[in-house]
């Protein structure tokens, strides 16, 4: 059966850039788009943001991984930039952009991100972002993961210095870790350990 002019140019209109995209990372490699992500992330976040290497698996769900992704900090601002991020990893749902032109994110995996959130005795913060079009986007991010991060976490007005280990963690891993601190408690010498109905001890 003929394909209708109509068809026929929709294809073209999807195959053309593709060919073309598939030519030049062939010859100088997914880094290539590194400045155009790294400058749409930036006028999004409103910050300075910078990405060393770049990978893109192709399928129904595309695979972005970034590497040393920097997120920086405000102008003025000196020592440690406000987030380092050693691997980033987001599956974006092609067909949903292809057809409805909406970006969805099924998941986003945040690999050893190390935060660095400061409030200044005057009140400014190095943290508090300017979203470009605010916090509702139009775009749909699912589960979230992140892995051995560290936050450090300075409050001049309080007087606080803080630092935390963030990561993740399924509801099966955490019953998992429950039943696990369980059976210390019942073999630890000179101690009995009573289990109540209500979880509570």
């Amino acid at each position: 059966m003929a394909l209708s002019r109509r068809a026929v140019l929709w294809l073209a209109g999807i195959t053309v850039p593709i060919v073309a995209i598939a030519a030049v990372v062939l010859v100088h490699g997914w880094d290539l788009l590194i400045p155009i992500l790294a400058s749409q992330a930036s006028a999004a976040l409103g910050r300075p943001v910078t990405i060393t290497h770049l990978h893109i698996s192709p399928g129904r769900f595309v695979s972005v991984t970034a590497e040393d992704v920097t997120i920086e900090n405000p102008p003025g601002w000196s020592g440690e930039p406000l987030a380092r991020v050693p691997r980033f990893r987001a599956e974006v749902d092609a067909w949903a952009y292809l057809r409805h032109g909406q970006i969805v994110v099924p998941s986003v995996i945040l690999q050893r991100p190390q935060v660095t959130a400061i409030q200044l005795q005057n009140q400014t913060t190095n943290y508090r972002l300017e979203l470009a079009g605010g916090t509702d986007s139009g775009t749909k991010i699912g589960e979230v993961r992140i892995e051995d991060g560290v936050a450090r976490v300075r409050l001049a007005k309080l007087r606080a210095d803080i630092t935390l280990d963030i990561a993740t963690r399924d509801e099966g891993e955490e019953a998992d870790d429950h039943a696990g601190d369980d059976r210390r408690r019942a073999a630890a010498p000179g101690r009995r350990f009573h289990p109540q109905r209500d979880g509570r001890r």
